[in-house]
């Protein structure tokens, strides 16, 4: 794996208060790989697995905010590796010459970073999706959404066997950020079908709106 070309990416995941007392399950996958992952299969070497019970019920930002802050120490630890050590700035963050992808399942956290201005009411949710989508925005790190098909730490966080994609990753040491042509077939019929129960939901608004 050449050193020009390493990048850190960082599957995360998270159950929503199906632990006892309400709380919540989060788990990353962190793995060093190359960029060429998002143009096909490619080998990675596994930095770390962690499954951790969390107390607070919230999205899937406590999650993105645990795997953004431990990707960003795995990236600074790579490029001293890889380089030399960054000058330590208040800006090092941006400045990192080692990528980052972080990768969800959550299509609603990946549009809310990517598309839309909304801002959460929740204090801590705003925190955690206003960090991350400053990195974004930035260029200093990159956000991917797969099917949760496609999720290696979504087997951290639910009572599940692990799926085909999972074990090869386990057993050959090889991902990809792309999915076939079946999936991204599955992935616009979904599409279609959010879409159009938006478009009902909009018209269902606007008669009771005339109708007022």
């Amino acid at each position: 794996m050449r050193g020009d070309k390493i990048t850190v990416v960082t599957s995360f995941d998270v159950s929503f208060a199906k632990e006892p007392g309400v709380k919540s399950q989060e788990g990353f996958v962190p793995f060093l790989t190359t960029d060429d992952i998002t143009r096909g299969e490619v080998p990675c070497a596994l930095v770390e697995v962690q499954s951790t019970t969390i107390s607070r019920v919230v999205s899937e930002s406590a999650s993105l905010s645990t795997a953004l802050d431990r990707q960003l120490y795995e990236r600074w630890v790579a490029q001293i590796w890889v380089h030399s050590e960054p000058t330590y700035t208040p800006e090092w963050r941006h400045k990192l010459t080692i990528p980052g992808i972080l990768v969800t399942d959550a299509k609603s956290l990946y549009d809310h970073l990517n598309t839309t201005g909304k801002i959460p009411k929740e204090r801590q949710t705003m925190i955690d999706l206003l960090v991350a989508r400053d990195l974004i925005e930035a260029n200093a790190v990159k956000l991917m959404w797969v099917p949760t098909k496609h999720m290696l730490a979504d087997i951290l966080t639910k009572m599940m066997l692990a799926g085909d994609i999972f074990k090869r990753f386990r057993e050959k040491q090889v991902f990809s950020l792309i999915r076939d042509g079946v999936e991204q077939e599955e992935e616009q019929r979904r599409l279609g079908l959010r879409q159009g129960q938006g478009q009902r939901r909009k018209a269902r608004d606007k008669a009771v709106k005339e109708e007022d």
